[in-house]
This record gives structure tokens, sequence and C-alpha cells, in this order.
């Protein structure tokens, strides 16, 4: 969690623990979703992008590094 200092809406995005980022949003966008964030990886092999599904929806997947 972060402080916004009031630069953006109230409102909780959660994330959904996927296998691989990338193809969930390919499937996603098939599937009508829209890609508000592409996929990006951090320097210790976290991976998240964050979608819209077709009700307005706004949600994230993530996925975690291999040990």
């Amino acid at each position: 969690m972060w402080e916004s200092e009031g630069r953006f809406p109230n409102y909780a995005i959660f994330y959904v623990l996927v296998q691989d980022v990338t193809a969930t949003v390919e499937r996603a966008g098939e599937l009508g979703a829209e890609v508000l964030m592409e996929p990006v990886s951090d320097a210790a092999g976290f991976a998240f992008a964050r979608l819209r599904d077709t009700a307005g929806n706004h949600f994230g997947v993530f996925s975690v590094p291999a040990p």
C-alpha cells in the first residue's frame, strides 16, 4: 500500500495469483477484458498486470518467481 496523495479515486483492486501473467492477459483479452496495464516484472521476478472485465471491474493478476 502507498499514499496516493489524493491523486487517485478511492477503490481497491484485488489481485489473483496465476501461473503465467502474459498467457493469462492474452486469454483475458480473447474473452473481452481490456488491458489497463501490460505485464511487467520486477528485479525479484514478480510479474503483474491489470485488467478490466466486460462488466467494468478492475482486477490484477500476478505471479511469483520460481523457488
